[in-house]
Protein backbone atom coordinates (compact mmCIF):
# COMPACT_ATOMS: atom_id res chain seq x y z
CA UNK A 1 0.00 0.00 0.00
CA UNK A 2 1.14 3.60 -1.01
CA UNK A 3 0.55 6.25 1.35
CA UNK A 4 1.77 10.15 1.27
CA UNK A 5 4.21 10.89 3.78
CA UNK A 6 5.39 14.75 4.54
CA UNK A 7 5.11 16.99 1.61
CA UNK A 8 3.90 14.79 -0.95
CA UNK A 9 6.85 12.25 -0.91
CA UNK A 10 5.90 8.60 -1.34
CA UNK A 11 6.63 5.57 0.70
CA UNK A 12 5.82 1.48 0.62
CA UNK A 13 3.92 0.89 4.00
CA UNK A 14 4.57 -2.41 5.39
CA UNK A 15 3.09 -4.60 7.94
CA UNK A 16 4.99 -3.28 10.61
CA UNK A 17 3.61 0.25 10.05
CA UNK A 18 0.30 -0.87 10.29
CA UNK A 19 0.84 -3.04 13.35
CA UNK A 20 2.22 -0.31 15.23
CA UNK A 21 -0.15 2.03 14.16
CA UNK A 22 -2.83 -0.04 15.61
CA UNK A 23 -1.01 -0.86 19.02
CA UNK A 24 -0.58 2.83 19.15
CA UNK A 25 -4.54 3.33 18.63
CA UNK A 26 -5.22 0.49 20.86
CA UNK A 27 -2.80 2.06 23.85
CA UNK A 28 -4.08 5.77 23.21
CA UNK A 29 -7.96 4.53 23.64
CA UNK A 30 -7.17 2.58 26.95
CA UNK A 31 -5.74 5.86 28.50
CA UNK A 32 -9.11 7.18 27.59
CA UNK A 33 -10.95 4.06 28.46
CA UNK A 34 -9.25 4.76 32.13
CA UNK A 35 -9.42 8.24 32.37
CA UNK A 36 -13.45 7.49 31.57
CA UNK A 37 -13.68 5.17 34.43
CA UNK A 38 -11.46 7.21 37.09
CA UNK A 39 -13.70 10.03 36.19
CA UNK A 40 -17.10 7.83 36.96
CA UNK A 41 -15.65 6.55 39.79
CA UNK A 42 -14.88 9.94 41.33
CA UNK A 43 -18.11 11.48 40.13
CA UNK A 44 -20.52 8.98 41.36
CA UNK A 45 -22.62 11.37 43.83
CA UNK A 46 -26.23 11.66 42.96
CA UNK A 47 -27.93 15.10 41.73
CA UNK A 48 -30.89 16.71 40.90
CA UNK A 49 -31.39 17.26 37.05
CA UNK A 50 -34.66 19.82 35.44
CA UNK A 51 -35.57 20.34 31.93
CA UNK A 52 -38.52 22.28 31.43
CA UNK A 53 -40.97 20.64 33.46
CA UNK A 54 -38.90 17.02 33.84
CA UNK A 55 -36.71 16.63 37.08
CA UNK A 56 -35.08 13.63 38.46
CA UNK A 57 -31.59 12.43 39.82
CA UNK A 58 -29.13 10.82 38.39
CA UNK A 59 -24.93 10.24 39.12
CA UNK A 60 -23.37 13.35 38.03
CA UNK A 61 -20.96 11.16 36.13
CA UNK A 62 -24.21 10.14 33.86
CA UNK A 63 -25.74 13.69 33.38
CA UNK A 64 -22.09 14.95 32.29
CA UNK A 65 -22.18 11.98 29.57
CA UNK A 66 -25.52 12.62 28.41
CA UNK A 67 -24.70 16.27 28.26
CA UNK A 68 -21.48 15.56 25.75
CA UNK A 69 -24.08 12.86 23.92
CA UNK A 70 -26.46 15.84 23.45
CA UNK A 71 -24.02 18.65 22.25
CA UNK A 72 -21.92 15.95 19.87
CA UNK A 73 -24.97 15.04 18.18
CA UNK A 74 -25.75 19.16 17.76
CA UNK A 75 -22.26 19.15 16.45
CA UNK A 76 -23.01 16.54 14.18
CA UNK A 77 -26.31 17.93 12.79
CA UNK A 78 -24.94 21.52 12.53
CA UNK A 79 -21.71 19.59 10.22
CA UNK A 80 -24.46 17.76 8.35
CA UNK A 81 -26.47 20.70 7.73
CA UNK A 82 -23.29 22.59 6.59
CA UNK A 83 -21.75 19.51 4.09
CA UNK A 84 -25.20 19.41 2.60
CA UNK A 85 -25.62 22.93 1.75
CA UNK A 86 -22.20 22.87 0.43
CA UNK A 87 -22.58 20.09 -1.71
CA UNK A 88 -26.15 21.75 -3.07
CA UNK A 89 -23.92 24.55 -4.22
CA UNK A 90 -21.94 22.70 -6.44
Amino acid sequence: MIGLVGMGVLRHKNSEDNASGMVATIAAAAIVLAALLVFILQNGERVTVQFFTVQGTLPLALAMLFAAVAAALVVALVGSARVLRRTRRK
